[in-house]
């Protein structure tokens, strides 16, 4: 990968957990390029959204819409939903 290439690519893994903490959504980080709410996985680098189980990827793109999915699932957010 060209160091260009790595710039952006760490550029866009940067913002989308900016945007996941402004929203105060909490995340895990399974590896460098891939976000994880509970069953909700981002890839910041391509934008693709999947969800555990389901065969393709989702057809929405993007922070925003990974942002708009968690809501619309009535994933309640900054609150510890095993306590």
């Amino acid at each position: 990968m060209s160091r260009s290439k790595k710039l952006i690519n760490d550029r866009k893994i940067h913002n989308a957990k900016q945007r996941l903490d402004e929203e105060c959504i909490s995340y895990l980080a399974p590896v460098r390029h891939h976000l994880k709410c509970g069953e909700f996985n981002f890839y910041p680098t391509t934008g693709t959204i999947f969800v555990d189980g389901e065969i393709k990827p989702r057809s929405e793109k993007g922070i925003e819409a990974f942002i708009e999915l968690l809501a619309n699932r009535s994933i309640i957010l900054n609150i510890n939903l095993d306590s």
